[in-house]
């Protein structure tokens, strides 16, 4: 979804609505026509671009995936941004309702069919494959797994109301995942790619596709990056102390590993795990994470850091190239330096003051 049409349009009507902002606040005397004709103009593609992100309402309802790069939580989210965004209402609350609605039978349909063969912690009363159908894995992380799907699911008001037991438990099965990280010299934070065990009942070992067994990644879309971001929602939802230490418990794993060599980039890079310090230091209040992120930026612009960086596939994208980058810097480099405003593109809600 987001990575597909969706999300083209959802990024389309953010910039355009800042743009037309902007043409509206610019004009001058001597442009006091041209300036809210040309922001008028812009609304105008901008409300384009929001009708074709509400027409893949019913292929998000219909798709067989509820991970967040390619499924119905990343559309969730999407709805949500641009109510925060553009106003509430920009998407009707039968839309989101009926997305987050969709993300939780199918969650409950799947745990329903696990054969539970732990005896550590009760079964999660949410479980999700990506892909879906019979090569797919219970992937944990952002991308596509369960860390993502509570993370969108989060940001729904009346989900929290109604489901909020629910959601709990299932964070609870998150944190029955937390191990110490090889390397790290703080307790905890570490998580590994997959859930404990899959529909049949099978124990789920090992890394990402083509990682070893075992292997320690701190990346958005797997590992602790996407904990952080989880956590500090739930945190923020919930006001549950117990929630901030384990975002903090994974923000010393990123912060001891998270000088990655994949490139600047959001889903597998550095800037996307600086961007997670930032909501650290949101969240606690605790300057040290606000320096951190800043070493980070200025590790990725130092000699070292360029030279240690691999190519990604897509260069100049957003989540595997320079644009996530970019993103950071611009962000650190505002008035606030980064302290309040910054928020991790796509993911969390933008700032409004």
């Amino acid at each position: 979804m987001l990575d597909g049409g969706a999300g083209v349009h959802l990024t389309a009507a953010l910039v355009l609505h800042d743009a037309a902002a902007e043409a509206a606040a610019g004009a001058t005397a001597a442009t006091a026509q041209a300036g809210p004709t040309a922001a008028a103009a812009l609304r105008r593609e901008r409300d384009d671009h929001v009708r074709s992100f509400l027409e893949a309402y019913p292929e998000a309802m219909d798709s067989e995936n509820d991970e967040y790069l390619y499924g119905r939580a990343g559309y969730l989210q999407g709805c949500h941004i641009l109510n925060a965004v553009i106003g509430p209402g920009t998407v009707a609350e039968e839309v989101v309702e009926g997305v987050a609605t969709e993300i939780l039978e199918s969650g409950r349909e799947l745990a329903g069919r696990l054969r539970w063969r732990r005896t550590d912690t009760p079964p999660p009363p949410l479980f999700y494959m990506w892909p879906h159908g019979q090569e797919g894995e219970p992937y944990l992380g952002g991308a596509h797994g369960l860390m993502g799907i509570l993370f969108a699911l989060l940001h729904c008001g009346p989900v929290v109301q109604q489901h909020g037991q629910e959601l709990r438990a299932s964070l609870a099965y998150v944190a029955s995942h937390e191990t110490n990280a090889a390397g790290c010299t703080a307790g905890g934070g570490h998580y590994p790619t997959r859930m404990a065990v899959g529909p049949e009942g099978l124990a789920a070992e090992g890394g990402a596709a083509g990682a070893r067994p075992g292997k320690v990644l701190v990346h958005w879309c797997h590992g602790s990056t996407g904990a952080v971001l989880m956590w500090c929602k739930a945190y923020e939802v919930f006001g549950d102390p117990a929630y901030l230490a384990a975002a903090q418990r994974a923000g010393e794993v990123v912060w001891q590993l998270g000088l990655l060599r994949k490139g600047h980039g959001l889903c597998h890079g550095t800037s996307g795990n600086a961007y997670v310090l930032l909501t650290l230091h949101r969240a606690s209040r605790q300057p040290a994470w606000l320096a951190r992120a800043r070493q980070f930026a200025a590790h990725m612009g130092s000699e070292e850091g360029r030279s240690v960086y691999d190519t990604p596939d897509r260069p100049l994208s957003l989540f595997e190239g320079r644009a996530g980058a970019l993103c950071l810097l611009a962000d650190l480099l505002a008035p606030d330096g980064g302290a309040t405003a910054a928020r991790f593109p796509a993911l969390e809600l933008p700032y409004t003051a």
